[in-house]
């Protein structure tokens, strides 16, 4: 069985989110609350809460 979406609760305050994915699969990332950083190899994307972001 392979996991679809799995639900990841963070704290206010973490280091840097550990990758549980794997480099041929999707990440879907809906801001609930707050606001979460996406760092980029050439910028930093801002994900707010009420924002969705899809990456492959």
């Amino acid at each position: 069985m392979k996991v679809v979406f799995e639900r990841v609760v963070m704290p206010c305050t973490f280091g840097r989110f550990p990758k549980v994915f794997q480099e041929d699969e999707a990440c879907f990332l809906y801001m609930s609350e707050g606001t979460f950083f996406f760092r980029m190899p050439k910028n930093l994307i801002e994900i707010n809460q009420g924002e969705i972001a899809l990456q492959k």
